[in-house]
């Protein structure tokens, strides 16, 4: 990546493989009034699983939210979430998360 970066014109390229050499560029970098580029080694490590956890409670919230927000402007809800008025005479059942079963039809 350094190679990279010099070949690219870079004017300052550092290649560091410790938290002090990084901390060491970053603040020379910042002395200077040039593009800089650091390239940081690091360990190819990363979490066990790739997916959200639902049952931590942030997590469901969040989620919730997320879902609430993309179907405010595809299904004409207002601005509180609240879903249009059902055309017949009793309530559809709903999902749990607030959103009728013809919306998620419909999506």
């Amino acid at each position: 990546m350094a190679a990279i970066a010099r070949g690219a014109g870079s004017p300052h390229v550092a290649d560091v493989k410790s938290v002090y050499d990084f901390l060491e560029a970053g603040a020379e970098a910042f002395e200077r009034d040039e593009f800089s580029t650091i390239v940081a080694r690091v360990e190819a490590v990363g979490p066990d699983h790739f997916g959200m956890e639902l049952m931590l409670p942030e997590n469901s919230f969040r989620f919730y939210r997320h879902i609430q927000e993309r179907m405010k402007g595809r299904l004409g809800q207002d601005p509180e979430g609240k879903p249009p008025p059902s055309s017949g005479s009793r309530p559809e059942p709903s999902d749990g998360y607030g959103l009728l079963r013809s919306q998620l039809i419909a999506r």
